[in-house]
């Protein structure tokens, strides 16, 4: 298994998690990926540098698990999506553009 988070919003949609089952399974996971170290976005300053990542995707074999739905619990709430589409082709295609986003962002381990 390989990919990447944002690492900042991923700690904010950690720290409003309640439930100790949810918060151990999301650590775990964590664990297992890349943190991108991302300036947040600052509602103080709307149009000031922020480059988080808004990316929602998954691959599992043939098949993209793709939307807006992400892992806080406002998500649960909100009028959020997900999108399973099986098509090897693109299944590729995404684990491709995961593996060069994971090699971008990877720090060595010390």
């Amino acid at each position: 298994m390989q990919g990447i988070y944002d690492g900042p919003e991923m700690s904010s949609a950690l720290s409003q998690m309640k439930d100790p089952t949810k918060i151990a399974l999301m650590k775990k996971v964590m664990g297992a990926l890349v943190a991108k170290h991302s300036t947040p976005f600052d509602p103080q300053h709307p149009n000031g540098l922020h480059n988080f990542m808004h990316d929602k995707l998954l691959v599992v074999g043939a098949t993209v698990a793709t939307g807006s739905f992400n892992f806080s619990e406002s998500a649960e709430h909100n009028a959020e999506d997900i999108l399973f589409i099986r098509d090897p082709k693109l299944a590729h295609t995404y684990a491709t553009y995961v593996e060069a986003l994971v090699a971008r962002w990877r720090t060595p381990k010390v």
